[in-house]
């Protein structure tokens, strides 16, 4: 898409994973720059993020989960993701 012809008639529609995050969050990047490549025209909606666990998991709000992530030792709480560059997954160095 980005060698297309300046043509007036393509358009390309993407989520924020391939052109928002992809680009820093894979190893050796992308073959293109989402900022200098394209040129964003809108946003068309948004989508909400929801945390979800088990009932016996003993945080109940953002605050004391992210507590709970900093003190716990590596690999202790494990997690699920859509996966690479999608805006829920986070490599667990984030959270330190």
């Amino acid at each position: 898409m980005r060698r297309q012809p300046a043509d007036g008639h393509t358009i390309m529609l993407v989520e924020s994973g391939s052109h928002g995050i992809a680009p820093s969050a894979l190893v050796g990047g992308t073959r293109y720059d989402p900022v200098k490549d394209y040129t964003q025209l809108a946003v068309l909606g948004t989508g909400p993020l929801v945390i979800i666990a088990s009932p016996d998991f003993p945080p109940r709000d953002a605050k004391s989960l992210l507590a709970a992530l900093r003190e716990a030792p590596p690999e202790s709480i494990t997690y699920a993701s859509s996966g690479v560059a999608t805006p829920n997954h986070r490599p667990r160095r984030c959270w330190r």
